[in-house]
């Protein structure tokens, strides 16, 4: 048998079609599944949501974003109001595919967070302390939650062995 140019295993020969000749072999006692307790049925699946097209998604992203983002709604709330009002019944995978993409997400990134934090030491270490605000995709942070993420994600020295130049300077004066 001759080998084709892209591969250097041999070729296998062709399995004879299945027909209904063959006679599949006797059943030799239990199988594995009744032996680790398995169940024999299949499980029920839940039927798959209809994929939506683009025009379908755009004609409720105004109302999704007014109940999502602005009235702040649980999205299984959202969800159900959009399938009682609108008639448009789409999968929670589906609708968090959406929030995505739209960039409507209503939580605040940990490294968005981060450059937040970095950005307040930077502007009360100036000369003139200024007073921030920020926004997040177009929406304001709340101060109570910036606190919240320093306080809980705080990187002092009782979470981590290295300390800013200013701490270690501060305890050099303790010690003298």
């Amino acid at each position: 048998m001759e080998q084709p140019f892209f591969t250097n295993r041999p070729l296998l020969p062709r399995k004879p079609p299945n027909d209904d000749t063959t006679v599949a072999p006797p059943d030799e006692g239990p199988s594995a599944s009744k032996i680790l307790g398995a169940s024999t049925r299949a499980r029920a699946r839940r039927p798959k949501e209809a994929t939506k097209t683009d025009e379908e998604w755009e004609a409720i992203k105004k109302l999704f974003c007014e109940l999502y983002v602005q009235q702040d709604l649980r999205l299984e709330v959202v969800m159900t109001m959009i399938e009682e009002f609108r008639g448009f019944k789409a999968s929670k995978k589906q609708f968090n595919t959406r929030i995505k993409k739209w960039k409507v997400d209503k939580n605040i990134k940990r490294r968005e967070m981060k450059s937040i934090i970095r950005k307040q030491t930077q502007r009360q270490s100036d000369v003139l302390p200024k007073r921030s605000a920020f926004r997040v995709r177009g929406h304001d942070v709340d101060s109570t939650k910036i606190d919240r993420f320093q306080r809980t994600n705080q990187s002092g020295p009782s979470k981590s062995n290295d300390m800013s130049s200013r701490e270690l300077a501060s305890r050099l004066k303790a010690i003298r």
